[in-house]
């Protein structure tokens, strides 16, 4: 009987202790979610900064989204306050990647994956131009390329043109010539004939728009065990671009594919599996039935004493405690506000108060209902940086432009 006895305390503790683990996870509440893609910028931005004042290891993602909704919103402050929390904490605590043996891998601070750091920077160094601050964009920049190119275990070649082009115009701005034609260099290998990387041009540039289309990567998880985080990659209705400022046509590029870029690493192919806790959980688990199995076979019983007999009953037990207790599951907390791709256009706006429109092409070459936008009045002013973000969309039209005047107001699709 105290054999039977051990082996029952093992079993139970063992499940009881998987079930305590799994109850502890709890659910992010996704109002905020629901709230924004509502189309209600407003209270999408309040959610979100509801949500961040409970601690929490996703803090950086919260102000991830809480700075999307407000760039979408309009809302420069929250935007840039919160672009640059999340950058300072996704650019810190190097060894909280390393988590406990059987800890949750969600449990850990989240910091991001180098897409998604990269995207930071870019967000953050618009903002900030839109605010006049030149320096910190140009700093903005650097650490989204240094992010794009290195992870823990490897350096890769950094390849979001959108950084270098972004660069290459703010060198020039303080007459940093050798620095900006290497980066026009690297803008030129992303994408090859590239029309705005033309250092002409760019000294003669004063604008910068970004414009977001489409639903980007949504991370999921795969595998026996769940340990394996892979990408779904949404189908976007949007195929081009027609932009207008003034009535006079611009030409955006393809400054991030982002689905690419959370898939690739220096454009090599990506999965980020976690098989290392897969693999514990299933040898753990198998290492305890042998031992019992041997434990309790007839020969055992004869060759055994008592106090070595409980003894590997113990251990038995301790490994089926491991395997229940460690999590294998991939960590799927993903920045899933961000599009399909951004597309860039750096160049000259004669100053005054000008109509921009957006229009924006469906697979069969013509305007997708509902999707376009007309925003009049919009200010360009001749000192300075003037930085405009608009986002593509049914319904929503998102596209509120950083920055805008009483006067300027989104027009009917």
């Amino acid at each position: 009987m105290p054999l039977i006895a051990t082996i029952h305390r093992a079993l139970v503790a063992s499940m009881a202790i998987s079930l305590l683990g799994a109850g502890c996870a709890s659910p992010v509440d996704t109002r905020a979610e629901r709230v924004y893609l509502s189309g209600d910028d407003r209270g999408a931005i309040e959610e979100y900064a509801a949500r961040l004042e409970e601690p929490s290891k996703r803090e950086a993602l919260d102000a991830n989204l809480l700075a999307t909704a407000a760039l979408v919103g309009g809302d420069l402050r929250r935007a840039r306050e919160a672009f640059i929390d999340a950058g300072r904490i996704m650019g810190s605590f190097p060894s909280a990647q390393t988590g406990a043996l059987v800890g949750a891998e969600g449990s850990k601070i989240y910091l991001g994956d180098p897409y998604e750091a990269a995207m930071n920077s870019l967000y953050n160094a618009l903002v900030l131009l839109a605010t006049g601050d030149e320096d910190n964009a140009r700093a903005a920049l650097k650490r989204g390329i240094l992010a794009d190119s290195a992870s823990q275990e490897e350096e890769y070649n950094s390849d979001i043109a959108a950084l270098f082009l972004l660069e290459a115009w703010l060198q020039l701005r303080v007459g940093k010539v050798d620095l900006a034609r290497l980066d026009l260099e690297q803008v030129r290998g992303l994408i090859p004939g590239c029309a705005l990387a033309d250092a002409d041009q760019l000294r003669r540039a004063n604008t910068v728009i970004i414009v977001d289309v489409g639903e980007g990567p949504q991370k999921i998880r795969t595998g026996r065990h769940e340990e394996v985080a892979t990408f779904a990659i949404p189908q976007v209705p949007v195929t081009g671009i027609h932009l207008e400022i003034g009535g006079g046509k611009v030409e955006p590029t393809l400054g991030v594919d982002v689905a690419f870029q959370a898939t690739t690493r220096g454009g090599r192919r990506m999965d980020g599996i976690l098989q290392g806790k897969a693999v514990l959980k299933d040898a753990t688990a198998v290492a305890g039935w042998i031992l019992l199995h041997d434990t309790l076979h007839q020969d055992s019983f004869r060759h055994l004493s008592a106090g070595d007999f409980d003894k590997r009953i113990a251990i038995a037990g301790g490994l089926f405690l491991l395997s229940a207790l460690t999590r294998a599951e991939a960590d799927i907390r993903h920045w899933h506000l961000l599009p399909a791709y951004s597309y860039l256009w750096i160049g000259h706006v004669d100053p005054g108060l000008h109509d921009v429109s957006l229009r924006f092409r469906g697979p069969e070459g013509g305007d997708l209902p509902g999707y376009r936008q007309s925003w009049h009045h919009l200010p360009f002013r001749e000192e300075g940086i003037n930085a405009y973000y608009f986002r593509s969309g049914p319904r929503r039209g998102f596209g509120h432009a950083p920055g805008n005047s009483p006067g300027a107001e989104r027009g009917s699709p």
